[in-house]
């Protein structure tokens, strides 16, 4: 007897049969078996996933508010469950922004119900993907400043989650995989290939970064791109990735119509110590475009060729600050003690930048710490 009314018990409580009761017409039945479907957790879920797609649209929407209701526990701390015991029903609906609002409140930025409330922020791990997806371009920002503020917690999954998002890639998730996350490489490489704008801009300055050369055969593909800017940013990506065996590729571009395509190409050859395209750097000086002589100096401070820095000296004076500029920290980088000279004249220079540069160049040349 025992045993047939355990039975009968588990039966009742068994998940396909209570979901079932999501379907009845008396609220008492369906609240009844929604407060069984919570107790039973996760091992309701697969039920409940199947019933969120349930042609009756009322059934649908109550299983699949069921399903995220059980999902969010893993993702809401037990100690603001315990201080608002009414959190997981908020958080349970379709608007992500109810995330958003948890979030700020606790962690000290908000104005909602809950800002009285203090959570340590590294217990809020969970909660920031969601949070994230939900928040407008403002409190986006608030965001990544809590979760650099407050040191919470992201998994690898829960940012590339974010950088695979359109509407989040360009903010701090990319940011976030750049400083500290090489663990989730492999990954962002494995989901390059298939990635789509602006999300594949995104994954390329997280592979730029880490100079993942492992990345480079999926990237050279896009130097042919229809796209100018996408071909340029292809190009500097490859010149920082720092593989040598992409500079046949790179080579191709510096006939490339748009001239800052050709110029940024011939700055990534550069980079690669491809020392035969040097004469192109050369012609670059002699071009009447400043912006096209910016990138001739550019790439001769990449060479490190310094019997090419009378080249480039004459441009301390040039008119164009940002040739003066760029000029000062190509000398200090290619060890051009000959120019010791004129960069201490610049010492003396109204513009502070032009002064800070000097500076650093000279200290580069082995000269004694300038005031």
């Amino acid at each position: 007897m025992a045993t047939l009314l355990a039975l009968t018990i588990f039966l009742q409580d068994d998940p396909a049969k209570l979901v079932e009761r999501l379907r009845s017409d008396s609220v008492e039945e369906r609240e009844g078996a929604a407060g069984k479907l919570k107790e039973a957790g996760k091992s309701g879920l697969a039920d409940l996933d199947r019933a969120a797609k349930d042609a009756d649209k009322e059934v649908a929407a109550r299983a699949a508010r069921l399903a995220r209701l059980i999902r969010n526990r893993d993702l809401v701390p037990e100690t603001l469950r315990g201080k608002a015991p009414k959190i997981e029903e908020r958080l349970a609906g379709e608007d992500l922004h109810a995330w958003t609002q948890a979030v700020l409140d606790v962690s000290g930025y908000g104005d909602g119900d809950l800002q009285k409330i203090s959570i340590r922020g590294k217990l809020l791990g969970g909660m920031i993907g969601p949070a994230i997806r939900g928040a407008s371009d403002r409190e986006r920002d608030t965001l990544f400043l809590v979760v650099a503020r407050h040191e919470i917690p992201m998994s690898d999954e829960v940012l590339l989650s974010l950088l695979t998002d359109p509407e989040t890639c360009r903010w701090g998730a990319t940011g976030m995989l750049e400083k500290n996350r090489r663990s989730a490489l492999p990954k962002v490489v494995a989901l390059f290939p298939e990635s789509k704008e602006p999300v594949r801009t995104s994954m390329l300055d997280v592979l730029v970064a880490f100079r993942a050369k492992e990345a480079a055969p999926y990237v050279v593909p896009r130097l042919k791109d229809a796209s100018p800017t996408l071909r340029g940013d292809s190009a500097r990506a490859l010149g920082e990735m720092g593989d040598p065996s992409v500079t046949e590729a790179l080579a191709g571009l510096l006939a490339d119509p748009t001239p800052l395509v050709a110029d940024t190409a011939l700055v990534a050859l550069a980079r690669l110590g491809a020392k035969e395209h040097l004469p192109v750097a050369v012609r670059l000086l002699r071009d009447p475009e400043p912006n096209r002589q910016w990138y001739g100096i550019q790439a001769i401070r990449w060479y490190k060729t310094r019997e090419k820095s009378g080249d480039i000296l004459p441009f301390l004076d040039h008119k164009d600050v940002n040739l003066q500029w760029a000029t000062i920290e190509a000398l200090g980088e290619m060890g051009a003690t000959e120019a010791l000279p004129e960069l201490r004249k610049k010492l003396d220079s109204p513009f502070p930048r032009t002064r800070d540069l000097a500076r650093e160049a000279l200290r580069k040349l082995g000269e004694p710490k300038q005031p």
